[in-house]
């Protein structure tokens, strides 16, 4: 089982000093990767924590000059609302120059408002997003890129450089819903679920076998609000103001509720420290790899 860390990028504690200590801590720890959100401007209804956040891409672009070896992962990328050329471009770039660990986990979003101030159609978002996905995969790897889509229309273009990774870097397909593990199963290298519990997360991965029918096994992961407390349990709970599963509680409540994750076939837990201040958010990351890690990695 791999573990990966979420970076103070957005919210309380968001500034490039936490952004560069709390990633070069993530590495001593030996966190398998470390993660950013997207939004890029939201509503103002919405001024906690997003309305404070670093762009996705860019921050890890920073990230990576900055580290050796984590794996850099979006969590999740609202891809519809982005120019599908454009963002491959800067995903190939980002990946050759981290020498191939970029981790791309994509979804359709929900925030309707943003998705109108950046022009892009969020009716339509679910289909312009499956072919994002197959256009992208296509200027990746084909050296005479040609795509003919209802959306995206490409020809005789030069698209250099290729990403380092294999057929690009890995596409994890983001959320919950069951049209998310459709696209999971029809165009993703992986699943990346939000606040689903051990038996959420084992319901989905059923259904998503069903789906394949056994033609290749995906990347299950899941990113929860994480916290070792005595105060904190692993239940629903709200975190920025929606209802998720938090993984809390003493050392061995956490371990506990992270075996039952990876019996429910969870190959990647993305653990997010909170939107507090960073001491709070750094103490965590130090505890859960000292206290949790050693137990899954043996």
């Amino acid at each position: 089982m791999k573990f990966g860390a979420c970076i103070p990028h957005y919210g309380f504690s968001a500034s490039k000093k936490a952004v560069v200590d709390f990633c070069a801590l993530a590495e001593r720890l030996m966190f398998d990767s470390v993660w950013t959100t997207d939004h890029v401007a939201v509503n103002s209804k919405y001024p906690d924590p997003y309305g404070n956040i670093m762009e996705s891409l860019t921050t890890l672009s920073f990230v990576g000059a900055k580290t050796e070896h984590v794996k850099l992962g979006t969590s999740i990328i609202v891809l519809p609302m982005r120019n599908a050329v454009l963002f491959a471009k800067q995903v190939a770039s980002l990946d050759v120059l981290s020498e191939g660990r970029v981790i791309l986990a994509v979804g359709a979003g929900w925030m309707k408002d943003e998705f109108a101030t950046l022009g892009a159609d969020f009716h339509n978002r679910g289909k312009i997003m499956d072919e994002q996905i197959r256009l992208m995969r296509t200027l990746w790897t084909e050296d005479k890129p040609q795509f003919n889509g209802r959306f995206f229309k490409i020809n005789d273009v030069i698209f250099l450089p290729k990403p380092v990774s294999k057929n690009g870097p890995p596409i994890w397909i983001g959320g919950t819903s069951p049209a998310a593990l459709r696209r999971a199963a029809r165009l993703g290298d992986g699943w990346h679920a939000e606040g689903f519990s051990p038996s959420q997360m084992s319901e989905g991965r059923e259904r998503l076998n069903y789906l394949l029918k056994g033609e290749r096994k995906p990347i299950i992961s899941v990113r929860l609000p994480t916290e070792i407390s005595d105060t904190a349990s692993s239940s629903y709970a709200l975190t920025s103001g929606e209802k998720a599963y938090m993984l809390g509680g003493k050392r061995e409540d956490v371990v506990r509720e992270t075996e039952k994750l990876k019996d429910a076939g969870v190959e990647h837990l993305v653990c997010f420290f909170g939107n507090k201040p960073y001491d709070f958010v750094a103490s965590q990351a130090s505890l859960f790899a000292k206290e949790i890690i050693p137990s899954f990695t043996r």
